[in-house]
């Protein structure tokens, strides 16, 4: 079975952080994002509630740009029409903020041992993708199949 990862259904609207400026450099226009593969362990509902939880870690700590979004791994088999995996997410941090470890707390590592309880990561890359316009969207009814 070959798996496809499919981004046009998360309509990407992106900005670029500066505090990557100098560690993940992206050129004009562009923006730092980390795309992550995860395989569900435990249930997917304790895998949303881990995604919800980290959010909600960086809006109480001040961190208001970055965004999370995730769903589901989109599979092809037989060159047939793509079907959501029952246990494959891809997650896309947009506008990670790389927070120094000294700011974890009680609360970071639970988000992450919810994470941990329900998920593995099965692969993990990060690039530079356009902050918004033409090349953000789909430009025909079939979706970007990577």
């Amino acid at each position: 079975m070959r798996t496809s990862i499919v981004l046009a259904a998360f309509g990407l609207t992106l900005a670029c952080p500066p505090a990557f400026a100098q560690i993940r450099s992206c050129p004009a226009g562009q923006q730092w994002v980390v795309a992550r593969v995860s395989k569900i362990t435990g249930t997917q509902a304790g895998f949303d509630d881990a995604v919800h939880d980290h959010i909600k870690w960086y809006r109480d700590h001040g961190y208001k740009a970055n965004t999370i979004i995730a769903g589901p791994v989109m599979e092809r088999s037989g060159g047939g029409e793509p079907v959501a995996s029952k246990d494959l997410v891809l997650s896309l941090h947009i506008d990670d903020p790389g927070v120094p470890a000294e700011k974890y707390d009680d609360a970071w590592a639970a988000y992450v041992a919810k994470y941990k309880a329900n998920s593995v990561i099965v692969s993990e890359t990060s690039g530079c993708l356009p902050k918004s316009g033409p090349a953000c969207q789909a430009t025909s009814p079939d979706p970007i199949v990577l």
